[in-house]
């Protein structure tokens, strides 16, 4: 496989990945902006040098709201 093949999206891979965001959401909501320069390096949406918690908070978002959409259009046949 190389590096432009596609991998399909399974309803396990947004459940799983949708959990992951859920947490880190969670976590976020909870930390100060100090807490935050620490933690984003390990953050689930790769290495965002420039970008404040708020802003990490709204990706996370937007994000879920994507993930759920995808699933219900797996769900729904649209995706296969």
């Amino acid at each position: 496989m190389d590096e432009h093949s596609e991998i399909p999206i399974s309803l396990e891979m947004l459940v799983s990945a949708l959990n992951t965001h859920k947490k880190e959401l969670r976590t976020l909501k909870k930390m100060n902006d100090y807490q935050w320069k620490g933690f984003k390096q390990n953050l689930s949406i790769g290495c965002l040098d420039d970008i404040t918690r708020l802003e990490a908070i709204a990706m996370l978002s937007n994000m879920m709201a994507t993930n759920l959409r995808m699933q219900i259009m797996i769900k729904n046949g649209e995706i296969l």
